[in-house]
């Protein structure tokens, strides 16, 4: 009897997940075509459908199940994740860095308006995404990945570039182009960044 309730524990103990596991696809991956009914309104494919009473929010990037993900695709989760993301299906979640990142409207938002990137990401538990991302200098659990969407606008005078750099450098004229920056953007070419959103080329 000792014996027999001893394998049953080990055996229970053993059922678990090792760490943070990615799900695989099933064999029947990518029959649906993501389209979910959210209280009268539909929430296309690669959203879910949330709780949140206001409309605007009914639908929010991610999925809870394969019905959310579009055909060739499967709702693929780490272990303990209630909400995914939509990947190709023979494709494999990323567990570990970035699988606690969400896609995220409002971060996205947010990114545009700081010209850090278009796609946008909330983070929990001090993770960040995948790849090249640049943090929110606003709210620190946003992450900002993809094209850079700040712009860069020449400016008439050249007097604060020539009068700088004559100063700090005693080259006159050689960062004289000044360029106005939003964002996290970058003038082209060989430039020297002035103060917040001033950049002098040459």
């Amino acid at each position: 009897m000792t014996f027999r309730m001893t394998f049953l524990v080990v055996a229970a103990l053993g059922c678990g997940p090792a760490g943070n596991v990615p799900q695989q696809p099933s064999s029947s991956c990518g029959q649906q075509n993501g389209l979910t009914d959210c209280r009268g309104i539909t929430c296309q494919a690669g959203n879910y459908c949330t709780n949140n009473f206001m409309v605007s929010e009914y639908c929010k990037p991610g999925c809870t199940s394969d019905a959310n993900c579009g055909s060739t695709e499967f709702c693929g989760k780490c272990s303990g994740e209630a909400v995914g993301t939509c990947i190709r299906c023979g494709q494999t979640p990323t567990c570990g860095m970035g699988s606690q990142c969400k896609a995220d409207n409002f971060a996205s938002s947010r990114c545009t308006s700081e010209g850090k990137g278009s796609q946008g990401f909330a983070c929990s538990n001090g993770d960040q995404p995948v790849g090249q991302c640049t943090q929110s200098s606003v709210d620190p659990t946003f992450f900002c990945c993809g094209a850079n969407t700040g712009t860069c606008t020449a400016k008439s005078s050249s007097n604060q570039c020539d009068n700088a750099f004559v100063m700090f450098m005693g080259t006159p004229g050689q960062y004289s182009k000044p360029y106005s920056c939003a964002g996290s953007a970058t003038p082209a070419g060989t430039c020297k960044h002035l103060n917040a959103d001033i950049w002098c080329c040459n």
